[in-house]
């Protein structure tokens, strides 16, 4: 059915469900009253979320849409920038590994000052580094599902073109899968 909408128009959608209930109960009504009275028997009505839609352009859709990729895009090139920042700091304690190895073959004392302050460092850059990891991990996992998201606003408002789509499967989507 039709429903011939047009810009700036707004739909409300709520679903509605009234059951046939054959199962008696005792009738409001009948409070304070005669307890042999017969029960009555009620349907259960009920009603969903409403859901209200703005009719837009297809050129204000794909500009909204366009909005929210930029920002996605932004926030990937600060989990990348994150992500070098830990493989340095990564880089920078390895150095370090080799003389708490050394300390180490040497049979020097864990109460050793230089040997606590290696391990102190190395423990605490391992679990910045680890943190730092999982929160990207979560954070890229945040990103792919909302550019999944953008995907199907165009498909489902038929607003898609094989490009655009190709795109974000191709160039967005699998490699952030991948990650």
């Amino acid at each position: 059915m039709p429903l011939d909408l047009s810009i700036k128009q707004r739909l409300t959608l709520t679903v509605a469900a009234l059951d046939t209930c054959a199962i008696p109960s005792p009738s409001s009504s009948s409070a304070g009253k005669d307890p042999n009275q017969s029960l009555a028997i009620t349907a259960h009505r009920t009603q969903g979320l409403k859901y209200v839609f703005t009719i837009i352009p297809e050129e204000e859709l794909l500009s909204m849409l366009y909005g929210r990729e930029l920002n996605l895009r932004k926030r990937v090139e600060q989990i990348v920038t994150e992500s070098k920042t830990s493989l340095k700091e990564m880089q920078t304690q390895h150095a370090k590994l080799a003389d708490w190895a050394k300390l180490k073959s040497e049979n020097v004392s864990a109460d050793d000052e230089q040997y606590k302050a290696i391990s102190l460092g190395l423990n605490a850059a391992a679990d910045r580094s680890l943190h730092s990891i999982r929160k990207n991990a979560v954070e890229t996992a945040g990103v792919e599902s909302s550019f999944a998201e953008i995907r199907e606003e165009l498909i489902n408002n038929a607003a898609d073109t094989p490009a655009m789509l190709e795109r974000l499967d191709d160039k967005i989507l699998a490699p952030l899968n991948s990650v």
